[in-house]
């Protein structure tokens, strides 16, 4: 998922990014690679350990990350205002 231009505005985008599915991207993209290298319950030990809420946190943090330093994965932007909710 990619900013998307805001209607009512020439020079703002907006991205949500959607934390579940960021977590989802970041367990596959860490764990897949040892399919078939890794013994099934070295997989399941690392699945368990990818399943709290801090790899949630850490894969949505991923993601903004990934945006602010482009890597060609879409436009560049001069300033980016990162929103969370209240904790």
């Amino acid at each position: 998922m990619l900013p998307t231009p805001v209607e009512a505005s020439s020079t703002l985008s907006a991205i949500n990014i959607d934390p579940e599915a960021a977590a989802d991207a970041y367990r596959h993209r860490v764990i897949d690679p040892f399919h078939g290298v890794l013994p099934d319950d070295a997989i399941a030990k690392m699945e368990e350990q990818l399943a709290g809420a801090c790899t949630t946190e850490i894969a949505a943090f991923d993601r903004f990350a990934a945006l602010i330093a482009g890597g060609g994965e879409g436009p560049e932007f001069d300033h980016v205002i990162f929103n969370t909710a209240p904790t």
